[in-house]
This record gives structure tokens, sequence and C-alpha cells, in this order.
């Protein structure tokens, strides 16, 4: 398992090629955010599926994120002049 220990709420965060997780001990009441870097590699649509959000010992207790759609562009050929 690879992953990085962060400051603030989120105590680790496990990043995978189809995933990434984050844990947090305990989480203040609001809004918390999760980050995490897409590299665009080939060009198309492509759809980030909803994150899912849960407690360990509370099944019950979760919430899930809307899917978004991303479209990565042909890179701008560069011009010889």
């Amino acid at each position: 398992m690879r992953g990085i220990w962060l400051p603030g709420d989120f105590v680790w965060q496990d990043l995978q090629d189809e995933a990434a997780h984050f844990y947090a001990d305990r989480l203040s009441a609001g809004v918390h955010e999760g980050v995490y870097l897409l590299r665009a590699a080939v060009p198309g649509t492509y759809t980030a599926l909803p994150a899912r959000v849960e407690m360990s010992h509370f099944p019950e207790v979760w919430g899930r994120t809307p899917a978004m759609q991303l479209t990565v562009l042909e890179r701008a050929s560069e011009s010889s002049d």
C-alpha cells in the first residue's frame, strides 16, 4: 500500500490507478474536500466516477458526489516559424 500522511482532518490517503482513498480519524461539522490530480495522457472524454464517503463502523452513514465528465484535448501543435 502506498500513501501519504496529510495535515488537517484527513490523516492518510492511498492513491491507486483505479481509486483514491482518503481517511480521517474524526471530521468536524461542515464541508470537507479530498483533492487528487489526474494526468492527461490520451485525448478523449472521460467520466470521473462519483466519490462515496462512509463511516467505517457505521456504514449506514454515507454520502456521494455526482459523477463528472472531463475532456482531454489534443495538444496544440507548435509551429516552427
